[in-house]
C-alpha cells in the first residue's frame, strides 16, 4: 500500500499530497508537513492553491477598527 504525505511546493506555496517514495527521491522541490495527507478512506487530499492576498489600492488605508471586530 502506498503510504502518502503532505507537501508544500517551496517554489509556489501549493499543498498536496504525493507518494513517500516520490518525496524521499527529490526532496529539495518540497517542504514536508506535519499535517493529514489523506482522507479518512484513505484517498489523497486534494491540492491546496496558494492565492496572494489583493493588496490595498494606492492612496486608501487598510481600516484597522474594521479588521479587529
Amino acid at each position: 500500500m502506498v503510504e502518502y504525505v503532505r507537501v508544500k511546493d517551496k517554489t509556489t506555496r501549493h499543498e498536496y499530497t504525493i507518494a513517500r517514495t516520490a518525496y524521499e527521491a527529490d526532496q529539495e522541490p518540497y517542504e514536508l508537513l506535519e499535517k493529514d495527507a489523506t482522507q479518512a478512506d484513505g484517498t489523497p487530499l486534494p491540492p491546496k492553491h496558494h492565492v496572494l492576498s489583493r493588496p490595498t489600492p494606492a492612496g486608501q488605508k487598510a481600516d484597522s477598527d474594521k479588521e479587529k471586530s
